[in-house]
């Protein structure tokens, strides 16, 4: 009992001691357990992989040769390391034959992917960015149709922003990141694909008409947009600056924010995804509501290259447009009012940093294939796949349904059937037989 007395005694006498060691043993204790976790986690996926990499081939049946772009400076610089840690055991386990191409310069990922040949898939071990990139070059080969049919991408979510990766997997990031990695890798060990859309972004100015660049996510411009920018200003509040960048841009950061988009707006009706032509106007109007430009605003139509484009005679004078892919068939566009004051602001960024839908700015949507903005005589900054892209012009957004194969967790996968309640050497027998056919 006087041990005990003398202990309290000592807790009580040093307090701030007693509460900093007690919460760096708790994190101690937690990461130790989320690491045993991990551990066990990808030895269970080793193990899966080696049976794969185990299975019997034919002398002639060649290797499922897989190429990776790597960027190596992904997520701080800590890319390197975790495709090497969690993925790259997984691919060789497996039996892959796999060749690294490291990327040095921005941009570079697109340059491969125009001459990529002797690859039966293309792996993408990044962020978002590098991903744009990779998707761009594919799409501007001359070959690109048959390219795309036949070589599947992949996702080896490395990088700091892994959109598209936590959609095809399934698992959203945070303490789930390993295992993000290991179902995004395992994926392409088990063959599991699906077609996915693309979004086609293609200048309409007249220096530089029919420049084309292509992304997976969204395209995103205005006020929530810039302030999302500008989060790394904030760094002396660590993980708390995303959600002060919001409160900072609105107080002290105004000038450095777009906060009237200031755009003239056309949508294609049509259900031909893809439907090219510019936009035009005529008579026929309806109303909508006034922030978007103008007390008494109205459509207009008309009919083009066999595409009903709709028109609005006023500009959008709102705070923030995202255009996003809707279920595989096109695309959204959410318009948001303008004129926000401090409390709307920061609620929806911070619902924007948190995924939460619980509270939104009002704004009005837009189902379309296509859609023409038009900046007039300004300059805008524009984000597609968190890239940013200088729109000094008319720009036409369109969704060009499953125009590339990837790879996808088994419940959105084609193959799913295929290799449903099948022995995993019949996996891989049929993995290699279409390639051989493909080969010849």
């Amino acid at each position: 009992m006087q041990r005990l007395r003398k202990v309290g005694t000592t807790l009580r006498n040093n307090w701030k001691k007693t509460i900093f060691f007690s919460l760096a043993g708790s994190y101690g204790v937690r990461w130790y357990g989320r690491k045993l976790s991990e551990e066990e986690y990808m030895r269970g996926l080793a193990r899966e992989a080696l049976v794969y990499g185990s299975s019997l081939q034919g002398v002639q049946t060649p290797s499922y040769a897989v190429t990776v772009i790597l960027n190596p400076v992904a997520s701080g610089g800590k890319g390197r390391k975790k495709y090497e840690e969690y993925c790259a055991p997984l691919l060789h386990l497996a039996g892959l034959k796999v060749s690294v191409i490291r990327t040095e310069s921005e941009g570079q990922a697109k340059d491969i992917m125009e001459i990529m040949d002797d690859a039966d898939a293309v792996l993408v071990a990044g962020g978002d960015g590098v991903l744009l990139e990779t998707v761009t070059g594919l799409m501007r080969r001359k070959d690109h149709e048959q390219v795309c049919r036949n070589i599947p991408l992949g996702v080896l979510p490395v990088g700091r922003t892994n959109t598209l990766a936590q959609k095809l997997v399934g698992v959203m990031t945070g303490e789930d990141h390993v295992r993000l990695m290991g179902e995004a890798t395992m994926n392409v060990v088990r063959q599991l694909r699906k077609p996915v859309g693309v979004i086609e972004l293609e200048n309409q100015g007249e220096e530089r008409k029919g420049q084309k660049v292509y992304g997976v996510n969204s395209v995103k411009l205005g006020a929530f947009t810039d302030s999302q920018r500008r989060a790394d200003k904030y760094w002396l509040f660590w993980g708390l600056k995303k959600y002060v960048t919001y409160v900072g841009s609105y107080l002290t950061g105004h000038t450095e924010v777009n906060w009237d988009c200031d755009l003239d707006i056309q949508y294609t009706q049509s259900n031909d995804s893809g439907t090219k032509g510019g936009p035009a106007s005529s008579q026929s109007s309806s109303g909508w509501i006034s922030w978007l430009g103008g007390s008494d605003l109205k459509q207009t139509k008309a009919e083009v290259n066999g595409a009903n484009w709709v028109k609005w005679p006023e500009r959008f004078r709102g705070s923030q447009i995202d255009i996003e892919p809707v279920d595989g068939t096109g695309l959204l566009a959410q318009l948001y009012r303008g004129e926000l004051g401090l409390l709307q602001f920061v609620q929806h960024g911070w619902a924007i940093v948190g995924g939460k839908e619980d509270y939104k700015v009002e704004n009005q949507t837009i189902s379309t294939n296509s859609l023409f903005m038009d900046p007039g005589n300004q300059t805008k900054l524009l984000s597609l796949d968190g890239e940013d892209i200088e729109m000094d012009g008319p720009v036409q957004v369109s969704y060009l349904r499953d125009r590339i194969l990837m790879f996808c967790s088994k419940s959105d996968s084609l193959d799913s059937e295929l290799t449903e309640n099948q022995p995993t050497v019949a996996r891989w027998s049929a993995v290699n037989s279409l390639t051989a056919r493909k080969l010849h």
